[in-house]
Parts: structure tokens; sequence; C-alpha cells
């Protein structure tokens, strides 16, 4: 076997994964390797598109159905005898439809396990991973999972959701159609290129993020042209150089397919394993190093992490953290709690560059752009009243209402009997929230009512 086939994995390279899945940086896209059944009571586990590929045959009355060993081969029989293409994806929707109640994979289960992952993305059509993803806080099937259609790609990821979700990239049981055989793949790519420009936050996220390759989502050719379109750019003119990883055997893979891996995007990372073992191996370090610590899934990152997976331009509908760069570690375990919550937060990470252009969008943004603004009062911010975030609460207040939730002041760390003095005139009737343990689950609590209410399109009454 070629030397460049499998890099080495080692405990630095398990560290730096881990670091990249806590700090939100990584994608998984789980691959049809990882997707099985039982073969039997007791039996191995089989990948679902070998396991359902002779009940497949049968129903579509192909002679010795045994002999199949994937989905893949039964459609192209099934073609060359001239018989309606639309006829597999009835009959193989039928056999997916006995999935909804089972159990599944230990894989899948594990996997749902790393609360890091806000995003799941799927390149098989059952409903396994949305079965493992139901033990997720929030997670709900009808708002969680998500479904690339070719004929009407207008379903782009949410703005803020509670709950990871879940997307199938290549059509699942409920699409009229998914991918099958290669040349539902190649429909689905050209579709996928050709709305790019309809979904830009969920390339946004499949061009910046690192991507997880749990076992290769198809054959050769296949995976090279979900990078690409994945990247949006030539693979190998990528300047941001995000990494992707790839766990499966090198011999399924191949060497052609390693060897354009290697070459062409220089931050690939081969790991010559199951993927199913290499996804057990992940989650037991995941819960060991986080979970097992009583943190949420930002705690150990740290303020740090958490401000650089926030994007630089805030996103429409997300709640503007006007703060003091001296009070970021007072006000983490606010920032987490609404984090847990499901609340779209942005702090300003750019305000140090300056400049008037930099300005002009920030006021647009807390005029126009947030949902909630969120005054964070301190000492800090007390005793200077040359701050910027005083010129960012006089924008905000310019758009309270009275009577009305926008303007939320949450005072920090001010001594006890002390009112703030540099606050607006105009919000000095709001009801200010005091920072702690207990009231800041309330506030979180608040806010997370308050934004389903604001995308419902009501005003929410303070």
């Amino acid at each position: 076997m070629a030397e460049y086939l499998s890099d080495p994995w080692g405990e630095d390279d398990w560290e730096d994964l881990l670091h990249d899945i806590h700090a939100g940086r990584v994608v998984p896209v789980i691959g049809p390797e990882l997707v099985t059944l039982k073969s039997e009571p007791g039996g191995d586990d089989v990948p679902l598109f070998r396991a359902l590929a002779p009940a497949l045959a049968e129903k579509l009355g192909l002679p010795n159905p045994q002999d199949y060993t994937s989905w893949n081969a039964v459609a192209r029989q099934y073609l060359l005898r001239g018989n309606p293409r639309k006829r597999i994806y009835y009959r193989l929707a039928e056999l997916l439809d006995k999935l909804q109640d089972a159990e599944p994979p230990e894989a899948l289960k594990s996997l749902a396990t790393i609360q890091d992952f806000s995003l799941y993305v799927c390149s098989t059509p059952d409903p396994l991973m949305a079965r493992a993803l139901s033990i997720r806080p929030g997670f709900s099937l009808d708002r969680n999972v998500l479904c690339f259609d070719p004929t009407d790609a207008r379903q782009d990821l949410p703005l803020d959701s509670v709950g990871p979700m879940l997307l199938h990239i290549l059509g699942n049981r409920n699409s009229k159609e998914f991918a099958v055989w290669e040349e539902d793949y190649i429909e689905y790519i050209c579709a996928l290129l050709e709305r790019a420009q309809a979904l830009p936050r969920l390339f946004d996220t499949l061009k910046q993020q690192n991507l997880l390759l749990l076992g290769a989502p198809s054959e050769d050719w296949i995976v090279r042209f979900l990078l690409r379109v994945a990247r949006q750019e030539r693979i190998s003119d990528s300047s941001r150089q995000r990494s992707i990883y790839l766990a499966d055997h090198v011999d399924r893979l191949g060497d052609p397919l390693v060897f354009f891996l290697k070459n062409a995007q220089k931050a690939t990372h081969v790991i010559d394993s199951s993927p199913a073992r290499f996804v057990e191996e992940l989650a037991l370090r995941w819960n060991h190093k986080y979970s097992q610590q009583g943190q949420n899934h930002l705690g150990a990152v740290g303020i740090e992490g958490l401000i650089r997976g926030l994007p630089d331009r805030m996103v429409h509908g997300s709640v503007f953290i006007s703060y003091s760069h001296d009070d970021l570690h007072v006000a983490f375990p606010l920032l987490q709690a609404l984090h847990a919550r499901g609340v779209p937060i942005w702090l300003d990470k750019r305000r140090l560059h300056g400049g008037d252009n930099f300005e002009r969008e920030l006021e647009h943004a807390i005029k126009h752009e947030c949902s909630f603004f969120v005054s964070l009062i301190s000492q800090a911010t007390e005793r200077d009243s040359t701050r910027f975030v005083h010129r960012e609460r006089r924008w905000a207040a310019e758009r309270h209402v009275d009577g009305y939730g926008f303007y939320l002041p949450v005072i920090l760390d001010l001594p006890a009997g002390h009112a703030p003095q540099l606050e607006p005139e105009r919000v000095n009737r709001v009801q200010r929230f005091q920072s702690g343990l207990d009231a800041n689950e309330v506030l979180a609590g608040k806010l997370r009512g308050w934004i389903d209410e604001h995308r419902r399109g009501l005003r929410p009454r303070n």
C-alpha cells in the first residue's frame, strides 16, 4: 500500500479534532457505511444499502434477488430491463417506512451524544439518524430535519434553532425521489450547484467549517464532486484551507481518491479505520473530555472559543450583545445560558479596527437587523461615558417602544444599591435583569420565548 494513503493518527490529532468539534467548527457527514442494520438477531451490522438490496430486488420482480449487494446494482438491472425509474423510489420508500420504529445502530447513537455538533449532514434517505438524534434536547422531527429537494431548494438552514439540525443532502424517504443510483447523484450535485445562491446559510456553513466524513458518501467521483460543491471553489485553490477528515478503510476508498484528496486539499486527514469504530472512539473521547466535566457544550472552550465561532457580521434576527471587553469573562455564564437555550447571540469582535463604515454597519444592525438588544451594565461601562458601548445603546434606545420587549438591560457587577447612571434616558423605565446563576436561566428562558414570538411576527411585551 502506498505511503500517502493514510496519515499517522495519534493523540495530537485526536486533540486537534476534539478541540475543533468543541469550538463548533466541524460538520459531520454521515456516509452509507455508518448506517447499518443487524443482519439477524445477534448477527453483524450490515450497511443499510446492502441489507435492503435483496428485498428491493424482490419487490421489483428481479430474478435471484439474494444476489444483489447494493441499491445501485438493483436499480441498474431494473432499468436495463426497460422498467420505469420512479417505481424504484416507491418500492424502496416502502422498505424504509418499516424503519420508522427501528433501533438506530450504536454508531449513530454514539454520534448523537456529541452535543457540540449543531448540524449533521446525512447522505442516506432513511430515518435512522433522526431516531438517534431524538435523545438530544430540543430535537423535533418536524422542525429539525431538513431535506434538500432538487425541484424545490428553498429551505435554507434556519437563522436559529433549538436542538441540532439534520440535513438529508441527497434526499430522504419523504422526497419525491432520492439518491439511489448514479443518475440520481448527478441530479443532486447539479441542483446543489445551481441553487447555491438560494441557500446562503447552508453553503456558508459547508464552505467555512471543517468537514468530518464518516465513511465516503459514495463512490470515488461522487465524493470529489460533493466536496467541490461544498467548498464552492476549486478544492486546490481553497484559501482558508479548512480541514477535511475522512474516516474509512483506505483499501475500500482506493488509491485514486485518496491521492486526489491528499494532493488537491492539503488539509485532508485520511484515517484508515472502520467508520463505526472511529465514531465510537470519538464519542468516548469527547464525552470523557467534555461531557463528564458537567459543562455544557461551550463551557470548556471558554469565551475565546465562543467568540471565534461567531460570524464577523450579524445574522438577521440575532440578539445583539452590547458589552465592554473588560467584562467578557464576567458575562460568560450568561452567554452560556443563552446559547444552551438556542438563543442566537452576536458579539462585535471587530471593534478594535474602527472606521466609519464599521460604525455604520453596527448602527444598521442595531436599528434594523437584531431581534433584541442586551445591554450588559458593569462597573467598566459606568465609569467611562466615552466607551463605544454607549453609542450602541443610544442607537438601540431610538428603536425602543415602551411596553414592548427589545432593549434588555442586564446588570453584571454593580455594587448593591447602585443604579445605572449612563443608560439612555429613554429606557430608564425598562425592567432590569440581574445576572446570576438562576437569573441567567430565567432571562435565557424569556428570550427564547420572545425569539419564537418574534419569528411568528409578534411584538413581545415586557
